[in-house]
């Protein structure tokens, strides 16, 4: 495997008008406030509405917004207290990435998706996870995509002696 040559063609083909850009746009916008040491300044009132906004179309350009969703009938106003609820966000739930996926690291992941659930009535763990993902990027989205990918992997796993077991904490 070739990795520098993966990485140029990964940044030749990046497309900063394609749906897939919105991840970026909304992951770096909530990592700068991160990285500066600011992530309470996230729902102030000088950021709150871009806060919204930088969520709000990550999550209508990844299917949230669609007529069957808690979403559909909201402006992205609706999205205040999850902003509020991320702002509050202790800074170490931020760093975790798969690689630390312990016992506690677990816990804590839990823990803020529970925050999340409690933000709204209808919270599904679709809407939970795609929120964590596009605001920390440390779980994927527990949508039907992962689901079925998630199935054929314990299908694959039956019978083999080394098969990586994660907890799937969020479904």
């Amino acid at each position: 495997m070739n990795i520098a040559a993966n990485v140029r063609e990964f940044d030749t083909g990046f497309n900063a008008e394609h749906r897939d850009a919105s991840f970026d746009y909304c992951f770096n916008y909530f990592q700068q406030f991160y990285e500066e040491k600011r992530i309470e300044e996230l729902a102030v009132a000088e950021h709150i509405e871009k806060s919204c906004l930088h969520l709000a179309f990550f999550l209508a350009s990844w299917g949230m917004y669609r007529g069957n969703t808690e979403l559909f009938e909201h402006s992205s106003r609706f999205l205040r207290q999850i902003v509020e609820t991320i702002s509050k966000t202790d800074p170490l739930v931020w760093s975790i990435d798969v690689n630390q996926y312990d016992e506690a690291n677990v816990r804590a992941l839990a823990d803020l998706a529970d925050s999340l659930r409690r933000c709204t009535t209808r919270m599904t763990g679709t809407l939970v996870t795609k929120i964590m993902l596009g605001v920390f990027g440390n779980v994927p989205a527990f949508d039907s995509v992962f689901k079925l990918a998630r199935i054929s992997h314990e299908r694959l796993c039956i019978g083999e002696k080394r098969c990586s077991k994660r907890p799937y904490f969020l479904s």
